[in-house]
């Protein structure tokens, strides 16, 4: 229902099951798994997804920064420092650049891509480090 509700610019064909799922999924949840300690769950949940976003940011940034570092000189000042800071200020200029324009906008999107793809390969780096400690080091039984 909720994914019905989102139309900003919605193409016909956008998936909305993830919306609806999701919800779902939680109100068919067994209120006997409720246990004292699903605040101390939640936080753990909520303070791994802030870690693993920061993380992802990190790496796509720094990527991305080093894929459009060989270009600034070449860039103007005014728009040197938005074309570094992200990929649709890199559009935007490209977009007003003339025939270089092309250029620069392939470059970003290439940039962005590899920065992506490594921010992918860090998380799941990362991801599998704590499915082996999780695999190896059981849990106490209290």
């Amino acid at each position: 229902m909720t994914g019905r509700l989102t139309t900003v610019d919605e193409k016909p064909d956008t998936p909305s099951y993830p919306l609806i799922l999701l919800p779902t999924s939680f109100a068919l949840e067994e209120t006997t798994k409720y246990r004292p300690h699903a605040a101390v769950d939640d936080a753990t949940r909520e303070i791994g997804a802030a870690i693993g976003v920061a993380i992802t940011g990190s790496v796509l940034a720094a990527a991305y920064g080093h894929g459009i570092d060989p270009v600034a000189p070449m860039i103007p000042e005014p728009a040197r420092a938005a074309v570094q800071d992200s990929l649709a200020a890199a559009i935007q200029v490209a977009e007003h650049a003339g025939p270089q324009g092309e250029q620069l906008a392939e470059l970003a999107q290439n940039a962005f891509l590899d920065g992506l793809q490594q921010a992918s390969w860090a998380v799941a780096a990362i991801l599998l480090v704590g499915a082996l400690i999780s695999a190896f080091w059981p849990p106490r039984r209290s």
